[in-house]
Parts: C-alpha cells; structure tokens; sequence
C-alpha cells in the first residue's frame, strides 16, 4: 500500500503523506523518521508494523497452506475508511489489475476476503 506501516500517524506531516517511503531498508527507514524528528516511541511502533507486513501474495499463500478456500475477495484503489479519514469515494480496483501478482501490491490500499475452510476430499 502506499501509505503503509500507518504512516498517517505520523507526527511530521511531510512523511505521512509521502508515499512508498515504508519500503525503505530498516535502517535507512529508521534514519529517515529520525531525521524528521519523530518520537523514539512512534519510530519503534512504525519499524514493528513494518516487520510484520504481508503482501497479498503471502497472504494468499498462508489460506492455500493452512486448507482454506478464497470464498470471495475485493481489492480497493480507495480504501472504504478514506471516505472518513479523506473524504474520497472507495472504488473497486479494476479486475484486471488486481489480478496482476505485486504489480497489485503497489496500487491496492485494502482487501477484503471471505475465507472458508476446504472439505476433505471424500473416498
């Protein structure tokens, strides 16, 4: 997403608007929230949503692994909650394009899925 990690609560309001910067190496992107003068506290909460971040595709892969089905799934330009936070209209991602493996990573700012367990093949 491009403004991952929750960047937008970030204190300098430079980077929480600056898109992609999450992407960072960790010491470059702890270099760069230090040098904006965030707080020790809110470098360490953004580094450690940076470390347990997920891409669609590991996600999808881990419901394959673990016997579960993608019953249904939605992928968003615009995000359901950006209409409170910044007052734009969510919009569906357009099919094709989140059918692009990380291509999708860089544009889709929410899914949505409806996950079920896979039934045992019967003998």
């Amino acid at each position: 997403m491009h403004f991952g990690r929750h960047q937008q609560v970030l204190a300098y309001k430079f980077l929480s608007r600056t898109p992609y910067f999450h992407l960072l190496p960790v010491p470059l992107y702890r270099a760069v929230l230090n040098a904006f003068g965030e707080k020790p506290r809110s470098v360490e909460d953004t580094l450690e949503i940076k470390e347990t971040g997920i891409s669609i595709e590991r996600f999808e892969r881990l419901i394959r692994k673990n016997d579960f089905a993608i019953a249904l799934r939605t992928f968003y330009l615009f995000n359901p909650i950006y209409k409170y936070k910044f007052n734009l209209k969510p919009r569906v991602q357009f099919g094709l394009l989140s059918k692009i493996p990380y291509l999708r990573n860089f544009v889709t700012t929410c899914m949505y899925y409806l996950v079920k367990k896979e039934e045992a093949a019967s003998n």
